[in-house]
């Protein structure tokens, strides 16, 4: 996966590149063991703004992206980090981080479309009704 931060205008029309990002990753490259996942994959995402779209086909490193900015990813056995992920400026890799807090911060939604199979089945009849 690769990505590139072009510069854009938010909705008050200022440039993004006069913003401080919430999120800032920088040459990220992420490895389960010897395989490596992504490459060199930089991207600002800002507070306040939506950023809801990450496209691509199944297997190129949308779900690695995402964990390894939460650093989920870790908990999949041995990985290894190339690059910079900070987080309203601090490191997200520094050994100092609080893994549990970090995760409350940076959530991950599961592609599955059944997280609570009971609510969606009593769900599905007023969707289709």
């Amino acid at each position: 996966m690769r990505a590139n931060n072009n510069s854009t205008v938010n909705s008050i029309n200022l440039p993004l590149e006069n913003l401080t990002p919430a999120l800032r990753v920088k040459d990220l490259s992420f490895y389960y063991g010897k395989q490596k996942a992504l490459e060199a994959v930089s991207m600002d995402i800002y507070q306040g703004h939506i950023t809801a779209i990450i496209i691509g086909p199944s297997g190129c490193g949308k779900s690695t992206f995402i964990k390894a900015i939460n650093r989920i990813g870790e908990l999949e056995g041995k990985v290894r980090v190339e690059g910079k992920v900070e987080f309203f400026g601090q490191d997200i890799y520094d050994r100092r981080v609080n893994l549990n807090r970090l995760r409350r911060q940076i959530g991950m939604v599961f592609q599955s479309r059944i997280l609570f199979p009971q609510a969606f089945m009593t769900m599905l009849p007023m969707e289709l009704g």
